[in-house]
């Protein structure tokens, strides 16, 4: 490390400091004084170009019909300058055929954007986007200019906005609560932490916190959708918390508080009553015939759709369209259907039937052995060939020959066919005329 003196360029004199080797500190010193001035006539070279510049965009500017710019003495002789730059660089572009084939905006939009920044008259402006690329910062203004259907669409939608807001007299907060129907749920956006409004939103209405929003499940079939909206909206303005619904129905309906919070709705072929957590009608509704619990549902089949009617106007339910359209189907087909009056056939007795025993034992004359053999029976045939039963040792029993081991006094059925017989001894069972030979 040394100190040098060299001689410029402009004859002045100066000490500079410097490192390397000796070859290099040589060569540049050589350098130094075949091409460089001193720093004080650097900075009068610097000054004069500057005033160069200014005086150069000045006139330029005057060519263009440019403002004057605002600002300090300094500022604006910096500003000028980078105004004239700026420009050139947008002019180039609009003059560019190719421009559309890097940049996302057209040759209008590069136009009006030169317009509009021509007209820019304050100093820091220009020094502020100095070093912006010059894309980025048209791109930029282009975003920034106003689209008149933008602005009108997004004037409309204040006073779409604005109308469908309702307010209770003292409201606790001025954040508004957004109700809105989509395809698949119930949201409602409220952008402040309030215990108070958890307690609505969470405890009496069942809703549940998703993706920055309060939601809860709202399938057409399985709920009617837009009647929450309003039971919704009547319960947060109740709690005095301001709120905005579009459907204009469902609005009314928060302000008269005409939905009760009760439905019967149609789920997979069946009645499914719900009802929301300021009501317990659970012990009412399991009486009904057939009901079961389906979490969050009471369900009832369609055949006692009577009944779930009946239910439904007794306790103030809202029928929806589904439901009335399961009930239709299930009086249509009870009216279908074939009444007959039909009485229970009693069922058969196993075994011997019952006979009736009358008031009075008699006994026919034709089967009685104490008179004469009756015509057309067994005894009379065999007294008609000349023979004597009796005398033969036989029995004769109610018209009917039987040996002479037969028992009359010990009658029964016959053990082989079940018809009357009697005690047979020596077959040592009851047997009738025909099987009495049967041992």
């Amino acid at each position: 490390m040394a100190k040098y003196s060299i001689t410029f360029t402009c004859g002045h004199e100066e000490t500079h400091q410097l490192f390397g080797r000796h070859r290099e500190k040589e060569r540049r010193i050589e350098w130094m004084e075949n091409n460089m001035v001193c720093s004080e006539c650097y900075k009068k070279q610097i000054q004069e170009a500057r005033k160069t510049a200014t005086a150069t965009a000045i006139e330029a500017a005057a060519e263009r019909g440019l403002p004057d710019l605002t600002g300090t003495e300094k500022q604006i002789a910096w500003a000028e300058t980078l105004r004239s730059r700026i420009l050139e660089s947008i002019e180039k572009m609009m003059g560019d055929p190719e421009l559309a084939e890097y940049v996302k905006f057209t040759r209008e939009q590069v136009e009006t954007v030169y317009q509009m920044i021509s007209a820019e008259d304050s100093s820091r402006f220009w020094i502020d986007h100095r070093d912006n690329n010059i894309d980025h910062l048209v791109g930029r203004i282009i975003q920034s200019i106003p689209d008149p259907e933008k602005e009108a669409e997004l004037k409309l939608k204040h006073a779409a906005e604005a109308e469908a807001t309702l307010r209770p007299p003292e409201p606790k907060t001025e954040t508004v609560a957004r109700i809105e129907r989509h395809e698949r749920s119930i949201t409602i956006t409220f952008p402040e932490k309030r215990d108070d409004f958890r307690e609505v939103v969470k405890l009496k209405l069942g809703f549940r916190w998703r993706n920055d929003c309060w939601s809860r499940p709202a399938a057409i079939k399985s709920i009617i959708a837009d009647e929450l909206i309003g039971y919704a909206g009547h319960k947060l303005l109740a709690n005095g918390f301001i709120v905005m619904i579009t459907d204009p129905d469902m609005r009314q309906a928060a302000i008269d508080g005409s939905i009760k919070g009760r439905w019967v709705v149609e789920k997979k072929g069946k009645f499914a009553l719900r009802w929301e957590r300021d009501s317990d009608l659970y012990s009412e509704a399991k009486r009904l015939t057939g009901s079961r619990w389906d979490k969050p549902f009471v369900t009832v089949p369609g055949e006692h759709f009577t009944e779930v009617l009946d239910f439904a106007e007794i306790h103030d339910f809202d029928i929806s369209a589904g439901a009335k359209e399961l009930a239709i189907v299930a009086e249509a087909e009870k009216i279908a259907s074939l009444e007959v009056d039909v009485e229970e056939t009693p069922a058969k007795k196993k075994g011997r039937p019952d006979l009736d025993i009358p008031d009075k034992e008699t006994i026919d004359d034709e089967f009685r052995d104490d008179i004469d053999p009756t015509p057309g029976t067994q005894a009379s045939a065999i007294a008609a060939a000349g023979f004597d039963p009796v005398a033969l040792g036989g029995k004769i029993v109610d018209g009917k020959i039987f040996k002479p081991d037969a028992d009359p006094n010990s009658p029964g059925e016959c053990e082989r066919c079940g018809h009357p017989g009697i005690w047979i001894a020596g077959a040592g069972m009851t047997l009738c005329h025909r099987h009495q030979d049967d041992y």
